[in-house]
């Protein structure tokens, strides 16, 4: 966030977007995987609901951080459009990672 203060300091809001945009990705991208670690024992429906809450929880946190803090406008139902291809991206996203972590342990821990 220190990024985020001194875009604004030194640019303006259109320098922060990017550095909002960037802090926003560190703090979904790096906990994620280690829930998706903690999750792994449990009944597959239970995980899934479980991802797809977190997922929805971050996502939501962005928005509302773009929509009532940045002042940007909903227009035509954005938001439902962000929902709904996000969602739909990070199912892809958790296959990917699944099966990286499968290749890596078949591959690598022998």
């Amino acid at each position: 966030m220190v990024g985020c203060r001194l875009a604004l300091r030194f640019g303006g809001l259109a320098a922060a977007v990017p550095a909002l945009r960037a802090a926003a990705v560190r703090a979904v991208r790096r906990p994620y995987p280690l829930f998706k670690g903690f999750c792994g024992a449990a009944e597959p429906r239970l995980v899934v609901g479980l991802q797809l809450a977190f997922f929805n929880l971050a996502l939501t946190a962005i928005l509302a951080v773009g929509l009532y803090l940045l002042g940007l406008e909903d227009f035509f139902g954005f938001t439902l459009v962000v929902y709904g291809a996000g969602n739909a991206l990070f199912v892809l996203y958790d296959v990917a990672l699944t099966r990286l972590i499968s290749v890596y342990y078949k591959r690598f821990r022998r």
